[in-house]
């Protein structure tokens, strides 16, 4: 594995962190003393800006480049996660919080699996790809783990994870930063918001969109209720 996918992979972790959404439901409803509606409103923050920013994310990085989205990514996450430091006594600033991590980890599905084809070796941007994957599963883990050990063993609350990620975020901006990518760029038109959804057209890739939806929606739904 060589220097550049190591830095993608750093990605893929707090590409993760955007699944913490799930578990901070119940972390955040004893906090704050929230009703179940408010609760709820966690995950909607922060998975509604998938859906919004998915398709503008992926026109921007078409004429930016994919490096430039990854590390705008990095930054919105960085940005929401720094809120907390400051205090969080604030149910509205937590979910401002939530909408940022949500925004970023969302740019950062847009820009990270094309990105990790330009970083990999012949014949290993498969492999590369499904352990970013599993990079990511420990980042989402994160979201329960860590709250858990801290109790347990360091008599400290979930907010301890804050400065955790944003440590993470910050390393990961810098060493991505100062790595140079040579990117791979198609050569056609920019994408536009027209033939983005025209892709709707094609039935298998529509029910490929509905099954995601679905199925994303069901895994959150668990990990915010199960607790």
């Amino acid at each position: 594995m060589n220097r550049k996918t190591f830095a993608i992979l750093l990605a893929f972790l707090c590409m993760g962190f955007g699944d913490a959404v799930g578990p901070f439901v119940g972390l955040a409803k004893e906090q704050f003393a929230l009703s179940n509606f408010e609760a709820q409103l966690i995950t909607f923050m922060g998975f509604i800006m998938f859906g919004i920013l998915s398709v503008p994310m992926g026109i921007v990085q078409d004429r930016t480049g994919k490096k430039f989205v990854l590390l705008l990514g990095l930054a919105i996450a960085l940005i929401g996660l720094v809120l907390p430091l400051y205090g969080l006594n604030s149910y509205a600033l937590f979910l401002l919080t939530i909408l940022l991590l949500g925004a970023g980890a969302a740019i950062l599905q847009v820009a990270g699996n094309p990105i990790m084809r330009d970083v990999s070796e012949p014949g290993k941007y498969s492999r590369n790809l499904s352990f970013g994957q599993f990079i990511k599963a420990i980042g989402s883990l994160s979201g329960s783990l860590i709250p858990f050990a801290a109790a347990k063993w360091m008599g400290m609350d979930w907010k301890v994870l804050f400065p955790i990620y944003v440590a993470s975020l910050l390393i990961t901006l810098i060493i991505i930063g100062f790595t140079r990518i040579q990117e791979v760029k198609a050569d056609k038109e920019p994408a536009t918001l027209a033939t983005c959804f025209g892709l709707l057209r094609n039935r298998f890739i529509l029910l490929m969109v509905l099954g995601i939806f679905v199925y994303v929606g069901i895994e959150i739904c668990l990990s915010s209720g199960v607790p």
